[in-house]
């Protein structure tokens, strides 16, 4: 089986579950290895558990519910998990402390802040955007070197950290159910912790086949019987759809709205045709127009332009960050954790260029050389930080709207990602849209803050039509072929004529067939998988 770049269509999809309706993504083929596993041999139990991990790059999320026979979807049986007190987002963060335990999101971060020797795990040792690592042309970047330099300290590979992670957020999560008054009443501990549970992770609609199957393989790993990846912003799609169902006075028949799902990695940009009103939101109409794409344009990325700049203000300062954390009695790590965390409660409170966002007040140990020191972030700079991550999305959606057919209305821009919580980013778009169509972030009301991927998976919309994603690779076979000029010109020596005769092919391409002495073109490709035209 061979791995080449070509545009591939999936057409597998996935059997419904007691006739119930099922969210019918734009799933992969099993060529893509999207797909973990087939249901076949599930439990007897008639009620079924269903988890949706949103996967994301900074933060992940975790819904749930329970499938009962001839139960239509609806957002009152999909509950989020607070996997800590009060918090439903977890930080994508993970270590193994010296004595080879496993920490991870809210509780790792309580022992990175803690002062007690006994309960702190030092920021040198704690993993962070490992995502990132999956696409090629991160994998040799600055964050890619930072996540494979941290992880070979660990003395671990990136796959194990994802099955370890998968483990421990399903056993969070069912610890979760047991304390979740919502399902206490219903369920026994006995019967949630026997019970099969049906997970989906999501993924960005970014990626690509080996991405796709490293996710695969190491959700299996993790023990998981039943996986399938879901594209994120379908997912995102789907949750936006049942929140306006009560309002059918928002869409018409034909309207389009392109989904921006942005995170803290990617983006994704997909546009929706909506196909009319259904009963509920579970039966309303939705369908790709165009072609989608993603980038590399998440929240990070500002914090990695701000991440460049600090360290060119110390180095001018002091010659080198070293030197700089040496007078402050400070290890690197645990300084540059410090003023990124401070630069996050910047950011997101950062609106337009006259504003001043503040300064990055890095404190010394006790004792040190260097008490304090100090920086201010001017609104032209902290302006600069995001301008080209900017630039980027805008590229995206004026990709979507030169796509979509002319006679289609865009009604709507949805940023349901984490980084639609940017005041100065939905600012800047609304500038850019705001007259053509509606802009909608986090903030706004239709869209909201309740984890719409996680949430939006468990829906399992009946009429979201399936249909190809345009990709970059594809799956076939290289075969042999006799020769042919019209067929085969890059193996031709002359100009192709109408007839065969008389051409003469490459010899160093086309063979002679030892048995037959037909001539023959070797390692032709065949895909298995139906092009997107």
């Amino acid at each position: 089986m061979a791995e080449k770049r070509r545009s591939a269509a999936p057409d597998e999809r996935r059997s419904p579950i007691n006739k119930a309706p099922r969210l019918k993504l734009d799933t992969p083929s099993r060529g893509n290895d999207f797909k973990a596993t087939q249901k076949k041999g599930v439990s007897d139990n008639p009620t079924r558990m269903f988890l949706s991990i949103d996967y994301g790059t900074k933060t992940l999320s975790v819904a749930f519910r329970f499938l009962r026979p001839n139960e239509l979807p609806n957002l009152t049986n999909v509950i989020t998990l607070e996997l800590s007190k009060n918090e439903q987002l977890q930080p994508q963060i993970v270590a193994w402390a010296a004595d080879g335990t496993f920490h991870w999101g809210s509780e790792l971060d309580s022992r990175v802040k803690s002062t007690d020797p006994d309960y702190n795990i030092p920021a040198e040792d704690v993993i962070d955007l490992w995502k990132l690592v999956l696409y090629k042309q991160h994998k040799d970047s600055d964050m890619g070197k930072r996540v494979v330099s941290k992880l070979k300290k660990a003395g671990k590979t990136l796959s194990q950290l994802l099955t370890t992670h998968f483990s421990a957020i399903v056993a969070k999560s069912r610890d979760a159910l047991k304390c979740d008054s919502r399902v206490v009443l219903d369920f026994s501990d006995e019967q949630i912790d026997s019970m099969e549970i049906e997970v989906f992770i999501s993924v960005p609609q970014m990626w690509k086949a080996p991405a796709n199957r490293f996710m695969t393989q190491s959700a299996k790993a993790a023990g998981f019987k039943y996986v399938e990846l879901v594209y994120e912003p379908h997912c995102a799609a789907a949750y936006y759809a049942n929140n306006i169902m009560n309002t059918p006075s928002q869409l018409s028949k034909g309207d389009v709205l392109i989904i921006a799902d942005i995170g803290g990695g990617t983006g994704d940009f997909v546009s929706y045709e909506f196909g009319g009103h259904g009963d509920d939101g579970a039966k309303m109409p939705l369908s790709i127009v165009g072609n989608p794409e993603g980038a590399l344009c998440g929240s990070q990325f500002v914090n990695e332009n701000f991440l460049e700049w600090l360290l060119q203000s110390i180095e001018k300062e002091f010659g080198s960050l070293t030197t700089f954390c040496q007078q402050l009695g400070r290890g690197e790590a645990s300084v540059l954790d410090d003023a990124q965390r401070q630069f996050e409660t910047l950011k997101r409170g950062f609106e337009e260029k006259k504003q001043i966002p503040g300064n990055i007040f890095i404190r010394g140990s006790q004792g040190a050389e260097r008490r304090k020191w100090d920086v201010e972030i001017s609104g032209k700079v902290m302006a600069a930080f995001f301008d080209s991550v900017i630039k980027s999305i805008g590229n995206c959606i004026d990709y979507q709207l030169r796509e979509c057919p002319g006679k289609k209305r865009i009604k709507a821009l949805i940023i349901p990602g984490g980084f639609g919580q940017s005041k100065y980013l939905m600012n800047c778009l609304e500038s850019k849209y705001g007259r053509r169509f509606k802009v909608m972030g986090q903030m706004s009301t239709a869209v909201g803050r309740n984890e719409p991927v996680s949430r939006g998976a468990l829906l399992r919309y009946a009429d979201i039509e399936t249909r190809g994603l345009s990709s970059n690779e594809s799956f076939g076979v290289g075969r042999t072929e006799a020769f042919d000029p019209r067929f085969h010109p890059d193996v031709a020596n002359k100009a192709i004529p109408k007839l065969r005769r008389g051409v003469m092919p490459d010899p160093t391409k086309v063979k002679p067939d030892p048995f037959t002495g037909e001539m023959n073109v070797h390692q032709r490709w065949m895909p298995i998988l139906t092009r997107v035209r």
